[in-house]
């Protein structure tokens, strides 16, 4: 990043035009921030095309209409995903579904195998939480430059709308975001795992 990159700010990406024509941008991001997961949860699927898809839906987890965006010299830098811990479970259950429609039923079992397992990562999470579903710079960005503002943002954004606590589950390789969490004020609650996969996620909480 050069010195103009921290020249930030951020907008909702349902209120930027044109932003369903950035999916390039978009995809790379959100599979930036759960690659391990993903891999296992879209395995015999094409992933940027699913994730794409899912992204146009506004019923979706990773749903354009719950991004906020990190933008640095027009380009996209990274965001969030947030919303209450009410519409988290029948945000997931919509991907849930969608996706098994969409698998071959020969391997609809393998995909429950995989769900069970997946499972494991995430703790439970109150319904007047505030939800960080993603949270993540883009490919090859770092730096306090652009991740201090992104947590900042995140914690503005759930006072201003009056939530009390905000919970993340991180993937726990993803360190830098892991140790920005921490420095400000992020407590791990537990740490799932999903056996199978071999992945670790970190559920973190911040009471505000």
């Amino acid at each position: 990043m050069n010195e103009r990159a921290t020249q930030i700010l951020f907008v909702d990406a349902a209120d930027s035009t044109g932003i369903e024509h950035r999916m390039e941008r978009l995809v790379p991001w959100v599979l930036h921030s759960d690659r391990a997961y993903y891999s296992v949860l879209l395995a015999r699927h094409d992933t940027p095309h699913k994730l794409a898809e899912r992204i146009a839906s506004p019923d979706s987890e990773i749903s354009l209409l719950n991004m906020r965006l990190l933008i640095a010299n027009d380009e996209i830098a990274g965001g969030f995903i947030a919303f209450s811990g009410r519409q988290l479970l029948r945000r997931r259950e919509a991907d849930v579904v969608d996706l098994y429609r969409n698998t071959d039923p020969h391997l609809r079992p393998e995909l429950r195998r995989r769900l069970k397992d997946l499972l494991h990562l995430f703790a439970p999470v109150g319904p007047d939480d505030y939800y960080l579903s993603k949270m993540q710079l883009y490919p090859g960005m770092n730096g306090p430059a652009l991740s201090q503002p992104l947590i900042q943002e995140c914690i503005r954004r759930a006072r201003g709308a009056g939530f009390e606590r905000i919970r993340v589950d991180m993937d726990a390789d993803c360190e830098i975001m892991v140790d920005v969490c921490r420095e400000r004020g992020f407590e791990i609650l537990r740490r799932g795992e999903a056996p199978i996969a071999g992945i670790q996620y970190l559920n973190m909480a911040l009471r505000l």
